[in-house]
């Protein structure tokens, strides 16, 4: 079954997520900016609330290279820490346009 693997990690740092992909067996991946801050991020000036920008990475794969893709994300950015980044895997039910 095809998965998608959403990773969210600090701005700068996507392309390190798609070398651990890719590094793993994955053929790329899609990568786009957010913004947006946890409870622990959360930053203010002037009674502003600042949303730090964000990296998301999205990879489409079968379970197996998903499952690796995310312990190698895993091990690099510590995601149990706060601040370091969050991934999660969604099912997916059709593709089209790619091969996964």
């Amino acid at each position: 079954m095809t998965k998608l693997l959403v990773v969210i990690v600090n701005k700068g740092q996507a392309k390190k997520v798609v070398k651990i992909a890719q590094d793993m067996g994955a053929k790329g991946g899609t990568i786009l900016r957010g913004k947006g801050a946890s409870v622990f991020e959360k930053k203010g000036f002037l009674g502003l609330e600042i949303e730090p920008e964000k990296d998301l990475v999205l990879i489409l794969s079968n379970y197996e290279m998903i499952k690796k893709i995310k312990t190698g994300v895993d091990a690099e950015f510590n995601l149990k820490k706060p601040n370091s980044g969050i991934a999660f895997v969604l099912n997916v039910d059709r593709v089209e346009g790619i091969v996964t």
